[in-house]
């Protein structure tokens, strides 16, 4: 299947696979993720880019068309991958606290530092659709805290440092994952009564929860809470519609989903 370059797509089994029309199946040219515990997908808005963790410390590239799969970068607890619309892909390593990482396929990395970095470890990062800010959900001595940024770049589009933080959703502690819904909103999943539940959170810091998910682990969105899809640990891909969660006609039975992603 060739899906439109804004389909969602999911990770089963290490096969990447498009939702189009109710009906997941696999993608044309895409292979399977060679690695202990694949997860984690993500990609370019033209698919130039696919990358997924092939498992918690190994970032790859995944195999398209002639080309095999490559590792980009390795570190114990990468966050799952970002890709921004210049190709790079933007992770962060437990074993590397106050900064996170940028990564092109050609191999070229860059360490993108911050102030307010320092002495935080990096749990979550997710770049904006027009590249100029950064979701960062990370831990530090005044606990896990949801931060926006922007980007600074050179000429060339290269990440070289990341602005002043902004700190949103308070007082949520956030648990790991972070989505943009639309340009001003995020979707975060948060410590709640019943465990990790997701939550919008709005840049001018307002937070509203959505109905709590049983061991939710991973988030999607495209633009809008109707395009919100939740995966649970137990590999269940949900909807949000109606204000509720609904299984996804078509992704049930022996699909175990290990990944979620829109383009971005």
């Amino acid at each position: 299947m060739t899906p439109d370059p804004g389909e969602l797509e999911l990770l089963v089994d290490g096969r990447t696979l498009a939702l189009v029309d109710g009906v997941a199946a696999p993608v044309d040219g895409v292979g399977a993720v060679a690695g202990a515990a694949p997860r984690a997908i993500a990609r370019s808005a033209d698919g130039s880019v696919r990358v997924a963790l092939a498992d918690a410390s190994t970032l790859v590239a995944l195999p398209v068309g002639a080309a095999a799969q490559r590792t980009l970068l390795t570190g114990a607890g990468l966050a799952a991958p970002s890709v921004d619309r210049f190709g790079w892909v933007w992770t962060a390593r437990v074993s590397a606290p106050g900064r996170v990482d940028t990564v092109r396929l050609d191999g070229t990395t860059t360490e993108v530092a911050a102030e307010w970095l320092l002495g935080r470890t990096v749990r979550a990062v997710r770049v904006s659709r027009d590249a100029s800010r950064v979701a960062i959900v990370s831990d530090g001595p005044d606990g896990t805290t949801l931060d926006v940024a922007g980007v600074v770049r050179d000429d060339d589009g290269a990440p070289v440092a990341i602005g002043p933080a902004l700190r949103v959703g308070a007082p949520l502690t956030p648990t790991g994952p972070v989505v943009w819904v639309d340009d001003v909103t995020l979707a975060v999943l948060a410590d709640g009564d019943a465990g990790a539940a997701p939550y919008l959170v709005t840049v001018a810091g307002r937070s509203s929860s959505l109905p709590a998910v049983a061991d939710a682990v991973a988030l999607a969105a495209d633009r809008g809470e109707r395009t919100l899809y939740v995966v649970t640990a137990e590999g269940e891909l949900l909807r949000h519609q109606g204000g509720t969660w609904v299984a996804v006609p078509g992704v049930t039975g022996d699909l175990d989903v290990t990944g979620v992603a829109f383009p971005g």
